[in-house]
């Protein structure tokens, strides 16, 4: 269990210095299978943090701060009941509700995207930014939700990926604090050396993500966003039914 956990947060910190996104992702749906759903989220948020900390300082020269504040305010107000969805629901159908949520948000901003001009305003950062919040309070996984906006926006990739990192932090941040008041007792409790592996993991993902770059376009790498999306999005749906069915 813990060598899978591991990989796949070598993979997801590898996705998010290449794409400025991807741990949550790659990480939720496997660490959801493996722990305690709240306990899932609570790493997952910890990792993420940690993580868009190091490459936010690397890349901050890109961060688009007035958008990154657009964004978080509400994305803030978006984790409260995210949270308490966290709480109140059953797993298995806040999953399958916010993975067909995104499956259709991203289908439709990519149908927007071939018909029209690149679109921004108040109402869709807004959106996105509550949508965002809701879902990584919930189920630790909120870029799907911005990257939506991102395509519809038009946004260039070299911003969005930098500009993300402080607006994870700022969320992951709000979540983990909104899980102590609400949940204290669901802190994952793990021995000193797995939180020693997972920053190991973390630092290896990096450096893997640190090379990929080299050869990986922009282009490229806003394709990898979307794709990530989809498989974070269609995983969540699938194994939502599943707890349904059983």
């Amino acid at each position: 269990m813990v060598i899978l956990v591991l990989l796949a947060i070598v993979v997801g910190a590898a996705s998010q210095r290449v794409t400025g996104m991807g741990l949550a992702m790659v990480a939720a749906p496997v660490l959801i299978l493996l722990l305690d759903p709240l306990q899932a989220v609570v790493v997952v948020n910890a990792c993420g943090a940690a993580l868009a900390v190091v490459i936010g300082l690397r890349r901050r020269a890109d961060i688009d701060w007035p958008r990154y504040r657009r964004l978080a305010l509400p994305a803030l107000v978006g984790v409260i009941p995210g949270t308490w969805l966290l709480v109140a629901l059953e797993r298995p159908v806040l999953e399958t509700m916010l993975g067909l949520l995104i499956v259709v948000a991203l289908t439709l901003s990519l149908a927007i995207r071939r018909t029209s001009a690149p679109r921004d305003g108040a109402t869709l950062r807004t959106s996105a930014g509550f949508a965002s919040g809701l879902m990584n309070s919930a189920a630790g996984v909120g870029g799907p939700a911005v990257t939506v906006y991102a395509v519809l926006s038009g946004w260039a990739q070299s911003s969005f990926a930098a500009t993300m990192q402080p607006y994870l932090l700022t969320v992951a941040g709000a979540s983990l604090a909104s899980k102590v008041i609400v949940a204290p007792t669901g802190w994952p409790v793990f021995a000193w050396w797995i939180w020693v592996a997972l920053g190991l993991a973390l630092g290896a993902g990096l450096l893997l993500g640190e090379l990929a770059t080299r050869w990986i376009t922009p282009q490229t790498a806003r394709a990898l966003v979307l794709v990530i999306a989809y498989v974070g999005a269609v995983a969540a749906v699938i194994k939502g039914i599943g707890g349904v069915v059983a």
